[in-house]
């Protein structure tokens, strides 16, 4: 068959299930002409959803793995690509019509050769594992300011404006006159105590949704020059970074978030297992990352505004903390 871009997945064994669902795929891709080059690839990682499927709606489902082994035949001039159980999910079980999409895999533009494709592809109906965080810490509805938050007014060299509690959400209200990183923390005890293995969540709505900034989770802080942050922007993209000594480390850079939901809330969570970090956003998947430079500390929300004069309006609800499982 011709390889340009997409390959159609047969998945009439997903209709066929119940249950939480996930798309295995191992695919070859072999004798693509293209440049030799100075070094020859081994085994990559491609950069966060570069490879997905998509299916009859034209929703987007991200590779959970996606490891692909290359090579080079020096003989016949071809390049090999092999993979080997990329895992996509999950789906809803009465999805159809799949298609599967590979772009700028390592060092190779697949726009413009073709190949022969071989594609096998397997259901599996093992649900996620259930949370391991059952004891419930803290679970603030805003309803009062009954955690103490810094709310106010704000007149600063960075932004004006308000952090207020009303109708049951917390809310920034304000202009930017600068870049700017604005977090808050509940200060009743023993919320402002610090913690090292948590499930975290909060549903966010960015009222203003052309604000360029982003907002979200700040996770594990030391203090104002240390912390990590998971958060997300309105163009459809998020990140996990470390703030080390006042310097701004990107341990997953912006990468694209295909479960965005524009205008309306949504939720984000992350789950700390020791020194491993798991990214959800509305209950799916989106990455997993190690790093041990904190242990514990400080829970709490942040915004971010990236350019001065900036509309500044973001809303938070349903903070919620839960511990591991006596």
């Amino acid at each position: 068959m011709e390889f340009r871009n997409t390959v159609t997945v047969d998945s009439k064994e997903l209709t066929a299930k119940t249950g939480t669902h996930y798309l295995a795929l191992e695919f070859s891709i072999t004798g693509i002409k293209y440049p030799v080059p100075q070094t020859i690839p081994g085994t990559q990682k491609t950069d966060f959803a570069k490879i997905y499927v998509t299916d009859s709606t034209g929703e987007k489902f991200i590779a959970i793995s996606d490891t692909i082994s290359i090579s080079y035949n020096f003989t016949e001039g071809t390049w090999t690509f092999n993979s080997f159980g990329n895992v996509f999910g999950p789906i809803p079980n009465d999805r159809t019509g799949f298609r599967l999409y590979y772009n700028d895999l390592p060092s190779i533009d697949l726009n413009k050769p073709s190949a022969s494709a071989s594609i096998n592809s397997v259901i599996s109906t093992t649900p996620p594992q259930e949370s391991a965080f059952t004891t419930s810490y803290l679970s603030e509805t805003f309803d009062d300011n009954s955690n103490f938050w810094q709310l106010g007014n704000i007149k600063g060299s960075l932004w004006t404006g308000t952090r207020s509690i009303e109708n049951g959400v917390l809310e920034w209200d304000g202009t930017s006159h600068d870049s700017l990183v604005d977090d808050i923390y509940p200060r009743k005890k023993p919320f402002q105590n610090d913690l090292s293995d948590a499930q975290i969540s909060v549903r966010v709505n960015p009222v203003n949704r052309y604000m360029n900034g982003a907002y979200g989770l700040v996770i594990k802080k030391q203090d104002e020059e240390n912390f990590y942050t998971y958060v997300v922007d309105n163009n459809g993209y998020f990140g996990f970074f470390l703030l080390l000594d006042n310097e701004w480390k990107y341990l997953i850079d912006w990468k694209e978030n295909p479960y965005l939901k524009r205008g309306t809330w949504n939720s984000m969570m992350v789950q700390v297992t020791g020194n491993h970090y798991k990214l959800f956003f509305n209950d799916n998947l989106l990455a997993e990352i190690d790093d041990d430079t904190f242990t514990s500390g400080k829970i709490g929300l942040l915004i971010e505004v990236f350019e001065d004069k900036e509309k500044i309006q973001i809303q938070m609800d349903d903070f919620e903390v839960s511990l591991p499982s006596p």
